[in-house]
């Protein structure tokens, strides 16, 4: 791993106020989360919600292994996703931590920033899926602003890889790779593994796909929605629509040959389904997205 994004990393791990602020309050749209519920509302087809998990400015040059994107700084969000299903809701992804909200000025790295607007648990609680009552939590992959917020739905199912699971609980942490106190709350959760194609509600409408490389149990997620067709969500499989277009690898991923073998993989599922992929780290890709409380169907 770079040493840029073990600096990203281990800045992410314990944000701390700069001296200018002597007490964060917290944001409003964390007060208001406690105290203003919407109601449950019934769904008869499968939703898929556009969650605004984060900010973040950073070196570019670790997201290319062969110098694609020396020198550059890339602008990127941070993308999780609530999707309602008739028999259950799921959460793909969550974010950067929510305490980041608590730094009016964001939280500093080397060579950029991270930010949290806006919190995962304000938006889902003003959905009327408060994280308490989310019934699964998927995540592709256990970095930090993936996982970020897994704290939230240790009482709930989480689905993974067990390549996963042993990565986020063994290598990942002992390498830097995983920060140990985002992913330690989900250990004694109810860890449902699997490998190969999983179908949450076992009706092919919301899948999640191995894609192996970026870490050792990485995935995406298929969406077939009867108004908008099959959506893909990427997770890491590209961070930049250039990594796509040219199949760049970050120097940072654990394995290349695996990448590459996940995105021709993915590419030709995403071409038989004439799917659309949502890149969960463009900001063009999130702002095409219904604004919440829209959604796609």
């Amino acid at each position: 791993m770079s040493a840029a994004l073990a600096a990203i990393l281990t800045a992410c791990g314990a944000p701390e106020t700069s001296d200018s602020v002597e007490t964060p309050a917290p944001s409003t749209d964390t007060a208001t989360a406690e105290t203003d519920v919407a109601p449950t509302e019934a769904i008869d087809l499968v939703r898929l919600y556009t969650l605004d998990c984060g900010e973040l400015v950073a070196d570019q040059t670790p997201f290319g292994s062969e110098g694609e994107y020396a020198g550059q700084t890339a602008d990127m969000v941070v993308t999780c996703f609530l999707i309602r299903h008739p028999n259950g809701d799921l959460v793909w992804d969550a974010g950067l931590p929510d305490m980041i909200s608590l730094l009016p000025n964001g939280q500093d790295i080397p060579g950029g920033k991270l930010m949290v607007p806006v919190t995962l648990q304000s938006q889902l609680t003003d959905l009327g899926v408060p994280p308490e009552e989310v019934e699964y939590f998927a995540f592709s992959h256990s970095h930090f602003d993936h996982v970020g917020n897994a704290n939230l739905f240790a009482e709930t199912t989480i689905l993974t890889q067990q390549a996963e699971v042993d990565f986020m609980f063994g290598a990942g942490v002992e390498s830097g790779v995983v920060f140990a106190e985002l992913v330690e709350p989900m250990r004694d959760s109810n860890i449902v593994t699997f490998e190969g194609d999983y179908d949450v509600f076992g009706d092919g409408s919301v899948t999640i796909v191995p894609a192996t490389g970026h870490t050792p149990g990485h995935a995406v997620l298929r969406l077939d929605l009867k108004n908008s067709g099959v959506v893909w969500l990427s997770g890491d499989l590209y961070h930049f629509v250039q990594s796509r277009t040219e199949q760049i690898v970050p120097a940072f991923n654990f394995s290349k040959p695996d990448t590459l073998a996940a995105m021709a993989a993915i590419e030709a599922r995403i071409e038989a389904d004439n799917g659309r992929l949502v890149i969960q780290h463009v900001p063009d890709h999130r702002a095409e997205l219904p604004a919440l409380p829209g959604y796609l169907d």
